[in-house]
């Protein structure tokens, strides 16, 4: 029977090299008839999760640094007549191996077979099929048009064109195929999907300094195996550089120049007569305007950076989205509509209970702890749950305390944890949590406590929200559509500090935040109440401003518990963890209608400029409201137009 030897080079790939060799010993193959070598530096810690009682897998620990010699070292250690290379992190379809196997015996005189290949992200969910191109000389010499991990060899290949090439870094199977064409060996092919490559999400940073080293020793490898200079990687590389210095794709009117000088420069036309070097140079520009071209057919947002840079600004700037963006505007005060300041009388209002969670946030603790108190509310329980501070958080409260319900300062496990205890002690029937450095616009109590009067049978609302700086200046505002609940199970839009909902909704969901969640509990807790069939409902009219800082938790953790929290959600939501590109597709709708929502908004607010004059806010000075008499149902009249 055919032997076949699959080789895993690992770089240290943790979890992921686990399913790569999971799915290389779940074939459906004999154990006499395959062998999995796994080949690693003697610092990877990777190996230690792999299943080293299987008598199929190899480990074979090696000082070589370097792909090309990971698999040299793998390639003399195994001892099957079919060679494939595996890279760690990606797999193989089920029955891959098997019908590799049926294609080799089927075809005594093939030395060489590729198959198909589809892209899948780092939660095995799948993305688009890559394309795959029959190798010949010409194709290679512009791209690599097959991928390594569903490519399989005869071990006698080796023997005729030499092992992989180690003084390569970048594209050791590159250069491979290459001297495989240049040898006249036949590729056999399969239309059937082989593996799936996994894509990893990189910094843009570190993308750009791979693409520009791994363009430029494409060039070399071009130019050295063929004796040719490859335009196409030429500009691969020109693009990579110009990229690197700042040069946007979307807004440089100079990428285009420094891409092409790049490019003409890598490519050493001094050499070549005149006429060579024209022809040259017009066959770099018109291989980069076709490109690109091809590029503003797909998005024409590509266009704008031929735009004068004003005019590009301020497309670029409409044509962006606001929601789920924190800076968008230039710091600039913020103005409200003059009915925001005007009290509000109520008839037997409810208690509403507000809870502030705080650790260290001495700097803008006062000005959250006066755009509650100074709304003047007269029935409110306002707690303060400190976690035990050491800024000067304490003092700041200790002047407030004659005006707050409670407070305490006490150590607990986190965020959540302090929410839960601050909410046990009150009793309001509406109830909301407040971060420590966020603030109530004024008059927001009081508009909430009537619109709960008025529709008894909502459970829960939020509003627009407004964000702001260190300096509490806007940077940006969130003007929302109608509520849309499939659209929540996909993406978190509810402004948490604009939230506000019933006791009894909290009573349906246990009454407490979920404390294993330190970043996403608010989206939890959002889930949780539309699992139950609570009524939501936006209301029309800014209520809370959200501060962004560099040091705050948003920004800390989003990369990490946050991205981790956001997948747990889903997958509890949807079943399964749906790709960044799915999260898009399916936001998409709720995104177009906030565009119209915000339109109309735009075009509201410019008329009531007209009417009566907007108010500059100063949240240091607090929100406090005039005393005149206002009819909230003209204010709530308002704000809805």
């Amino acid at each position: 029977m055919t032997r076949i030897s699959i080789i895993v080079p690992s770089k240290d790939s943790g979890e992921f090299l686990l399913r790569t060799v999971r799915s290389v010993l779940d074939s459906d193959i004999h154990a006499e008839g395959l062998e999995c070598i796994v080949v690693a530096s003697d610092s990877d810690h990777s190996i230690n999760l792999l299943p080293i009682e299987d008598p199929r897998l190899i480990i074979h620990r090696t000082t070589a640094s370097g792909l090309s010699r990971l698999i040299n070292a793998g390639v003399e250690q195994s001892s099957g007549e079919i060679i494939g290379i595996l890279k760690s992190g990606d797999l193989y379809e089920p029955g891959a191996l098997r019908n590799v196997l049926l294609q080799f015996e089927a075809q005594s005189q093939c030395d060489a077979l590729y198959g198909q290949v589809n892209l899948i992200d780092t939660n095995d969910r799948f993305i688009r099929r890559l394309k795959i191109f029959t190798p010949t000389v010409r194709r290679l010499s512009a791209r690599p048009c097959l991928h390594s991990s569903a490519f399989f060899f005869r071990r006698r290949l080796i023997e005729r064109i030499g092992a992989f090439d180690e003084s390569v870094s970048h594209w050791p199977h590159y250069d491979f195929w290459i001297r495989i064409a240049l040898a006249k060996v036949p590729f056999a092919s399969t239309q059937t999907i082989l593996a799936c490559n996994r894509v990893h999400p990189v910094s843009q940073k570190s993308k750009t300094d791979r693409e520009m080293q791994a363009a430029r020793e494409a060039l070399n490898l071009i130019r050295s195996r063929l004796g040719i200079s490859s335009i196409r990687w030429a500009i691969h590389y020109g693009r990579s550089v110009a990229e690197k210095a700042g040069h946007s794709r979307t807004k440089s009117s100079t990428f285009d120049v420094v891409t092409l000088q790049s490019a003409i420069a890598e490519l050493k036309l001094d050499a070549e007569t005149n006429i060579e070097r024209y022809l040259r140079l017009w066959s770099v520009v018109g291989q980069h305007g076709l490109s690109e071209i091809n590029k503003f057919r797909r998005n024409p947002k590509y266009l704008l950076r031929f735009l004068p840079w004003s005019s590009g600004a301020r497309i670029r700037k409409a044509l962006g989205r606001r929601i789920f963006q924190l800076r968008y505007d230039d710091p600039h005060p913020c103005e409200l509509p003059t009915a925001y300041f005007s009290t509000i009388s109520l008839h037997n209002p409810p208690t509403i209970a507000i809870v502030t969670p705080n650790l260290n946030q001495g700097k803008y603790i006062e000005r959250t702890l006066r755009s509650v108190l100074d709304q003047n509310y007269p029935k409110l329980e306002y707690v303060v749950q400190d976690g035990c501070s050491s800024d000067n958080s304490l003092d700041v409260i200790r002047r407030y305390e004659g005006r707050l319900t409670s407070w305490e300062s006490v150590r607990d496990k986190g965020q959540s944890q302090a929410i839960n205890f601050g909410l046990s002690r009150t009793r309001g029937e509406i109830m909301a949590y407040l971060n420590s450095d966020d603030v109530l616009v004024p008059g927001s109590l009081a508009y909430v406590a009537k619109y709960f009067q008025e529709h008894p049978k909502v459970d829960v609302v939020y509003g627009n929200r407004l964000l702001i700086d260190e300096q509490d200046q806007v940077i940006n505002r969130w003007i929302l559509p109608d509520h849309d609940h499939e659209t929540l199970r996909w993406a978190d839009y509810i402004p948490q500090e604009t939230m506000f909902w019933r006791r009894r909704a909290w009573e349906a969901v246990g009454g407490a935040v979920d404390e294993s969640f330190q970043f996403a509990m608010d989206w939890d807790l959002i889930l949780r109440f539309q699992a139950k069939g609570m009524i939501f409902r936006r209301l029309p009219r800014f209520l809370g401003a959200f501060r962004i800082t560099d040091s705050q938790k948003t920004s800390q953790l989003i990369n990490t518990f946050g991205l981790n929290e956001m997948t747990r959600l889903r997958k509890r939501e949807l079943g399964f963890c749906p790709t960044e590109r799915e999260v898009s597709r399916q936001v998409k709708r709720y995104i177009h209608r906030q565009r119209s929502t915000e339109k109309f908004f735009l075009v509201s607010e410019s008329i009531s400029k007209l009417i009566s004059p907007y108010r500059e806010w100063k949240i240091d000075e607090g929100t406090s409201c005039a005393s005149m008499p206002y009819d909230v149902t003209a204010s709530l009249n308002r704000s809805a137009a």
